[in-house]
């Protein structure tokens, strides 16, 4: 069997950090490049179903309470995060097992072990041979980095596709 190909994901958000997780469960080295500094960069909720977060529970293998406790809205005080419908406008938009999370919160979970580097703004990106080169806007230098792999989860403006 050949030897894993260095994989890098171009954005550090919760897609990017949700693929870096499987890969890494499954022993496939990645780099995740963002051109955002480090830490918390969301400080408000979103709303997870089930059968959005229910898969996530295996990458940190970590247990449905403890998840909820760890990222819901109101984890640090106990709380995980339930959505009284009767408080809703739409209250069929809710299922019972819904929750609020804080997106900061769930960023900061997905990215336990994983090789981000941050300010890494990218400018273009070129093949050469069998391997795509990434030109990085780094500081006041540029930087360049060779992969086997690209995946690019950079936004809708993004330079990966671009």
């Amino acid at each position: 069997m050949a030897p894993p190909q260095s994989i890098s994901i171009i954005g550090a958000g919760i897609g990017g950090l949700t693929l870096a997780r499987c890969l890494l469960k499954r022993n496939i080295p990645i780099v995740l490049y963002e051109n955002m500094p480090s830490g918390t960069r969301h400080s408000y909720a979103i709303t997870l179903l089930q059968s959005s977060y229910q898969p996530l529970l295996d990458v940190p293998e970590i247990d449905e309470s403890a998840f909820k406790r760890r990222v819901a809205v109101d984890g640090t005080m106990g709380g995980n995060g339930a959505i009284n419908a009767k408080l809703l406008v739409q209250q069929s938009a809710s299922s019972s097992n819904s929750f609020r999370a804080h997106r900061g919160k769930l960023e900061e979970l997905l990215r336990e072990g994983l090789d981000v580097r941050w300010e890494h703004t990218l400018e273009r990106v070129e093949t050469i041979d069998s391997h795509v080169v990434l030109y990085f806007q780094n500081g006041q230098n540029g930087q360049k980095v060779q992969s086997d792999c690209v995946i690019g989860l950079d936004g809708i403006h993004s330079n990966t596709r671009k």
